[in-house]
């Protein structure tokens, strides 16, 4: 499990590696993300389950088990390219939609 969350100004934001969690500290931190941006290819992953079944959406890779659990457009997007400048492009866009720009 990776958390991020902004620190001093002067040092930008920090992320933090966590390891393997408790499932109630995933629930916990899946209720309050704005969005799983899931970049992995996997025969099947729980996480993007877990966030969806929390109520946020996926920012999916468009490929593996993703395409199996993401409904493009209701739980998710999904992104054709590896992470570059359309993921960055989508992603403003998606905070714009969301009011968290």
């Amino acid at each position: 499990m990776v958390r991020s969350s902004a620190s001093e100004k002067t040092r930008g934001p920090k992320t933090e590696f966590l390891g393997r969690q408790p499932d109630s500290r995933v629930s916990h931190y899946a209720s309050r993300c704005r969005a799983l941006l899931f970049t992995g290819e996997e025969d099947f992953g729980m996480v993007p389950l877990e966030v969806n079944a929390a109520g946020r959406p996926v920012i999916a890779f468009r490929g593996g088990g993703a395409m199996e659990t993401v409904i493009e457009g209701v739980t998710g997007i999904f992104l054709t390219n590896r992470p570059g400048p359309l993921w960055r492009m989508r992603l403003r866009s998606l905070r714009v939609a969301c009011g968290t720009s």
